[in-house]
């Protein structure tokens, strides 16, 4: 596994920025990485840019598995690109050993195939337990931004709809009725 840490640099103008605590959040962005991954990169650069630091790890095979989880040891965050169906069990059993080490760890899932089978991974996986639907940089600095209180402050976060104990994140859809 290849893996990479990127900060946040002081001399850069971080708009919003931090959490409610006013502490940065650690956030490690998992996906695969055999070109370099575009997806997990625009949304590291987001992060970076509210103030967070990312961690980019390559999960291109279950080989990758055990060094990914490993390295999500140290994230309050854990996202996984979940582009293809191919590849979901993959992603949903990195999912359920970053779980088995940290039940209380955060895992939010995107990417091409999470946003077209967002109802039946949140149902059937409990592993999973935020979803964003299409483009996320916006989506997944607020959830950064709203830790430790992200309960709380999950109705306000934009474009949001709410599961009973999961929430499905629309980035891209209708604000669904919130004022922006």
């Amino acid at each position: 596994m290849r893996a990479f840490s990127l900060s946040y640099s002081p001399h850069w103008s971080a708009a919003g920025g931090c959490r409610d605590d006013g502490e940065q959040m650690n956030v490690l962005l998992a996906g695969p990485d055999y070109e370099e991954n575009l997806s997990i990169r625009y949304l590291s650069a987001s992060l970076l840019n509210a103030g967070h630091d990312t961690v980019l790890a390559a999960f291109n095979s279950p080989a990758d598995t055990v060094a990914v989880a490993n390295a999500a040891q140290d994230a309050g965050i854990a996202g996984l690109s979940m582009c293809f169906q191919s590849r979901a069990m993959e992603f949903l059993h990195l999912a359920r050993l970053i779980k088995s080490g940290d039940p209380e760890k955060l895992i939010v899932a995107g990417g091409h195939y999470a946003s077209c089978a967002a109802e039946p991974l949140l149902t059937n996986h409990p592993e999973i337990d935020i979803i964003v639907i299409h483009e996320g940089e916006r989506t997944l600095v607020e959830i950064a931004d709203a830790m430790p209180h992200l309960k709380e402050r999950l109705p306000q976060i934009r474009r949001c709809l709410p599961g009973r104990t999961k929430g499905v994140f629309h980035s891209s859809a209708p604000d669904a009725g919130r004022p922006r």
